[in-house]
């Protein structure tokens, strides 16, 4: 075959192929009236950061990612406490316990502390273990379970409530403490607020880890506790964060909310992570060990960073008493 012919047959070969684009069509082209209208939802559905933002509690703002269920904490449950605490409005940055609007407030704010926080004041003795603390007798008050709301201090010392609402304080003399008889007897909020408020100069992430009972995580719950003291981290200062919420899929794997209360002492709030793949829902690694992201001044560069802040699961804690 000439040159001649094999040019004729290469363009009848277009023309051919071209009839067929022409009638099939091409599949990123369709006319709109063949595409299904978007449902109308009046809550956001699952997006790469899955949230409702007029959702009032922990269950009605975070949205569980896509093949993912919300575990249901029982009711009565401290877990359950966690999942309907109350949020302030979102936007509503976490503050330092003076309302101070300044540096240490900008660190919480730029973690992201503004997607959720816990909506309760606070007092200057209140950070990170205490917080945990706090939540944990707050449930038990709210439950009228007054007997078993007790910390440990740092010397062993066990300060409970008991002894406090009948009127005893506590005599601090070095690492000695003892009961002494002080004031009226009384259960109401403020005596409640004024323990809660001593406790937290006398415990911290040492005495609570300790004091509470060491979890499997495999086994986690919601409540369950992440503690870690400072020699542990070989840090200045020890750390404590919590579960919030929880979601698994049909495989069995889980997500997390993580929220922490820090120092200075700052509102609880929601922790972050780098990676967004589920939102702010955080996955653990196969040895149960969490990492989150927090904001830390750095003294090198004189300004703010991101840091990432692991923990071990060997330390995973729960109150269970």
């Amino acid at each position: 075959m000439n040159n001649i012919g094999k040019i004729i047959m290469l363009l009848a070969a277009i023309f051919a192929l071209c009839g067929i684009l022409m009638i099939s069509g091409c599949s990123g082209n369709q006319p709109e009236a063949t595409k299904a209208p978007a449902a109308p939802t009046e809550i956001p559905g699952p997006t790469a950061i899955p949230v409702n933002a007029e959702g009032t509690t922990i269950k009605d703002r975070f949205i569980p990612p896509d093949g993912y269920t919300r575990v249901e904490a029982p009711a009565g449950s401290f877990g359950a406490y966690l999942q309907n605490f109350e949020l302030k409005p979102m936007g509503d940055p976490a503050y330092v316990w003076n309302k101070d609007t300044g540096a240490a407030s900008d660190i919480s704010t730029a973690a992201g502390a503004a997607i959720a926080v816990f909506n309760q004041d606070i007092t200057r003795w209140q950070q990170c273990a205490d917080s945990i603390m706090r939540l944990y007798a707050e449930y038990l008050y709210e439950n009228n379970e007054y007997d078993k709301i007790s910390f440990d201090f740092t010397t062993g010392f066990k300060c409970d409530f008991k002894n406090w609402s009948e009127g005893k304080r506590v005599k601090v003399n070095g690492s000695k403490c003892t009961w002494v008889e002080k004031a009226d007897p009384s259960t109401d909020r403020a005596t409640f607020d004024k323990y809660l408020d001593f406790v937290y100069q006398f415990a911290n992430t040492e005495s609570l880890q300790t004091q509470m009972t060491p979890v499997s995580s495999n086994d986690i719950q919601i409540g369950d506790c992440f503690v870690i003291t400072s020699w542990q981290m070989d840090e200045n200062l020890g750390h404590a964060v919590f579960i919030a919420d929880m979601c698994v899929n049909e495989a069995g794997e889980k997500l997390y909310l993580i929220f922490e209360g820090t120092t200075p002492a700052t509102q609880i709030s929601l922790a972050k992570h780098n990676d967004t793949t589920y939102g702010y829902w955080i996955p653990l690694a196969e040895d149960g060990t969490l990492s989150i992201t927090k904001t830390v001044f750095d003294e090198a560069i004189q300004d703010y960073k991101d840091k990432t802040w692991t923990c071990p699961g060997q330390y995973l804690r729960r109150f269970d008493y």
